[in-house]
């Protein structure tokens, strides 16, 4: 079994929070993906996010793996480094020999992956780039690959931030209309109560402008 991190269960909450799990593929991250594997020299690149059971990936670039168990999932280790977690080769890595990821299709040899880090220190999930024969990176291609998820996590904020907002402006919007539509009824009773009385009965602002009647002045 894979170790989990310190601070898992803020961990989890903050996912479930951030409402990114099973969420529709969107091109940007698709493209941030894409850019992490050309900068990198890789064959493959991915975002992916960690949950309880499995890992999921909100995004990719030639990899077709959509999900997978977490106890298999190279990204469960790396949400547990500070900065990137590097297997220059998986059949040396003892941990990951045996995987099925290694030993079977796609047989993954190299990963590179840089933790995405919400809320300071907690991790949801990476974005990583796979190469199916061993290799290293560069120092520039480190510093380019974590820029990049960056990135990523610049645009989970963003997306959660205007999701807030718009659950804002819809609270208000209901609350708003509710309101008016409160104050419509009492208007409607008044004007039922007002339209009983036989006689005139009228009110005027300060400036003497009428601002309403009864049915009694109306028919006068």
């Amino acid at each position: 079994m894979v170790e989990k991190p310190a601070n898992e269960k803020e961990r989890l909450a903050l996912l479930r929070q951030y409402e990114i799990l099973d969420s529709v593929e969107e091109v940007m991250f698709d493209e941030l993906a894409r850019l992490a594997a050309h900068v990198c020299d890789a064959k493959s690149a991915y975002v992916s996010f960690v949950d309880e059971n499995r890992q999921w990936l909100k995004a990719s670039y030639c990899f077709d793996i959509k999900q997978t168990s977490r106890d298999t999932a190279f990204c469960a280790h790396a949400i547990l480094e500070p900065e990137i977690h590097i297997i220059p080769d998986t059949t040396a890595d003892k941990r990951l020999s045996d995987n099925p990821l290694v030993v079977e299709e796609p047989h993954i040899r190299f990963y590179a992956g840089v933790p995405l880090h919400l809320d300071n220190d907690k991790a949801i999930g990476t974005l990583c780039v796979v190469d199916y024969e061993s290799k290293s990176l560069t120092e520039q291609q480190i510093e380019s690959l974590k820029i990049i998820a960056s990135q990523v996590v610049a645009r989970i904020e963003l997306q959660h931030v205007q999701r807030t907002l718009d659950e804002q402006v819809a609270t208000q919007r209901k609350k708003l209309l509710d309101e008016i539509q409160g104050r419509s009824q009492t208007e409607n009773l008044l004007q039922t109560v007002l339209d009983a009385i036989p006689h005139a009965v009228f009110w005027k602002d300060r400036n003497s402008a009428y601002l309403g009647v009864n049915q009694a002045f109306a028919d006068d």
